[in-house]
């Protein structure tokens, strides 16, 4: 009986933690925040994503995506912004520290990618490891665009999830909504 109840409880836990891992995603994400200080507006993921990331990378066994665009003022001047995105990775030990080099795949074909910067921390949980690199405008919609977007980040190799291909979609949208007020 304890068995049986055991993996009852199991699966109610499983079946929510599929369900809030579906739902995350589903709604915006986006959060823009002004700095007054910098005079500097920042389109991002919202500010949970971090835990979110470590919560997928766990689920998924890789790197999550996040993408962000800053511009001065509180509505954006230029129609072609360069576009932060960093992989954000959670692991017993480094995974990315010798290796970064970045590579693409958009709808099976090469796409050039800039190149990277790592940074890290090893803390009590295991090693935080981001990998941060820009990309154009252009570039970035063409991700955005894409059926599939497939990644090589130094020896490991991922496809893009419909989370990131979601959020880059839904920071775009931003980015442009705001450009028509000006």
């Amino acid at each position: 009986m304890r068995k049986v109840i055991a993996y009852l409880l199991m699966f109610v836990l499983v079946g929510t933690v599929y369900a809030q891992r579906k739902k995350w995603y589903e709604g915006n994400l986006v959060v823009v925040e002004y700095d007054r200080f910098k005079d500097e507006t920042t389109i991002s993921s919202d500010k949970n994503q971090k835990l979110m990331s470590k919560w997928i990378r766990e689920f998924r066994k890789r790197p999550c995506l996040f993408t962000g665009i800053t511009f001065e003022g509180k509505i954006p001047e230029d129609s072609a912004p360069l576009v932060n995105m960093a992989f954000f990775s959670v692991s017993d030990s480094w995974e990315f520290l010798s290796s970064h080099d970045l590579r693409a795949l958009v709808n099976g074909e090469p796409m050039e990618m800039p190149e990277t910067q790592h940074s890290g921390d090893v803390n009590t949980g295991g090693v935080l490891e981001f990998v941060l690199f820009e990309l154009s405008w252009d570039e970035f919609c063409k991700l955005c665009d894409a059926e599939m977007v497939e990644f090589q980040l130094g020896f490991e190799e991922f496809e893009a999830g419909e989370p990131e291909v979601t959020l880059w979609r839904q920071v775009r949208q931003t980015y442009l909504d705001l450009l028509e007020e000006k």
